[in-house]
């Protein structure tokens, strides 16, 4: 049987993931570019946009009650061949970021899943290839099983709960620094809801009822758009200076460092030494004392 039904879940978190392509492609236009590379880089977003597939396993287990007996024995769920894996992540640093992501497998032979996700994603870089690990709490939005003939039985689209948990591969595109491919993503997915009671036959269709404890296998591929990058903290610097720069044998002479391009509460420490004449004191500002002539480093 086939599903046409969208439901009202989908239709929103496909708009989102909508704004967040058309978000990003202007961001792209704005932001700093980073240098490509054939190793490819820390993006600060990333878009996937999958296809995916959904091995279901599972059955819709009866409740009896409601409006009479269910006569009917557990049903069930099939696999959906082809369904869409999109969504946004978004990276803190260069390994650990959060991912909201949306799936829709909703035209199985008698069923439908869809799925709204969020959790913590991690990720780590090897030359061109880009490996991570993610786990998520879904809300779920389940139909069926469902069969016209011989015996006109339906469960309708209902919410549920859910979690997934796992891995995958980006292989960076060297013309193309904002695309990668997703050569896999495997994830398991565990999903529960609750058809309610059998309500026996309305418009001559029997209504199922029941619940639903499905254990899945969830299989995607396909391209990640990037946006952003987390480029390296740039390198400390000193600058130094000394006053005055010409002195009389004895005089002393007060050199001064300044460290720039910190991190935020980072502080830094000094170490002076010199190759002639003591140094005193610690700190941004010492004195060097210069009892003999000649030319003094520090």
């Amino acid at each position: 049987m086939t599903l046409n039904r969208i439901s009202f879940l989908g239709r929103v978190a496909l708009s989102v993931a909508v704004l967040v392509l058309a978000t990003s492609a202007v961001y792209a236009q704005t932001a700093p570019a980073s240098p490509a590379t054939s190793q490819g880089y820390d993006s600060r977003w990333d878009v996937p946009m999958l296809f995916s597939y959904l091995g279901v396993h599972g059955s819709d287990k009866f409740d009896t009650g409601g409006s009479g007996t269910n006569p009917f024995t557990n049903f069930s769920y099939s696999s959906v061949n082809l369904g869409a894996y999109t969504g946004v992540s978004y990276y803190f640093n260069k390994n650990l970021g959060i991912e909201a992501s949306f799936a829709s497998h909703d035209n199985g032979q008698n069923d439908g899943v869809n799925s709204l996700g969020v959790g913590p994603i991690y990720r780590f870089r090897r030359n061109n290839v880009t490996y991570f690990f993610h786990g998520q709490i879904n809300l779920v939005d389940i139909v069926g099983p469902n069969q016209d003939a011989p015996n006109n039985y339906h469960n309708p689209w209902s919410y549920g709960i859910g979690t997934t948990v796992g891995t995958g591969a980006d292989v960076a595109l060297p013309k193309f620094k904002f695309l990668s491919i997703r050569i896999f993503q495997a994830d398991y997915t565990y999903d529960k809801v609750d058809f309610g009671p059998y309500a026996g036959q309305i418009l001559n269709t029997n209504h199922l009822g029941g619940r639903a404890n499905l254990n899945n296998a969830q299989l995607s591929t396909g391209l990640v758009w990037h946006v952003g990058s987390i480029a390296p903290p740039p390198p400390v610097t000193l600058s130094c200076s000394a006053t005055p720069t010409s002195v009389y044998p004895g005089d002393p002479v007060t050199v001064t460092g300044t460290a720039g391009a910190l991190a935020p509460k980072a502080s830094p420490t000094y170490t002076w030494s010199s190759t002639s004449g003591a140094v005193m004191g610690s700190g941004p500002t010492v004195t060097v004392s210069t009892k003999t002539p000649g030319s003094y480093t520090v």
